[in-house]
């Protein structure tokens, strides 16, 4: 019975977990998107780059530790 309960909380946390990183593929997917609808001279400045990179790689690290704090 124990077993049991515990594999539907680890499932739950699971799918909370895909949810939260399914948001973070669409906000990347958007910002893909919008980068590259804009001219080219906005996707080859090396500020808007490493902005980008800078964001992406704080969002992720919040989605991979959220579930640890």
């Amino acid at each position: 019975r124990d077993l049991i309960d515990h594999l539907r909380t680890y499932i739950g946390q699971e799918s909370e977990r895909l949810d939260d990183i399914k948001r973070f593929f669409t906000k990347v997917s958007d910002l893909h998107a919008q980068l590259y609808e804009s001219s080219a001279a906005a996707t080859t400045n090396p500020l808007v780059a490493f902005t980008l990179i800078k964001r992406l790689q704080s969002e992720w690290l919040n989605i991979v530790y959220s579930n640890e704090a």
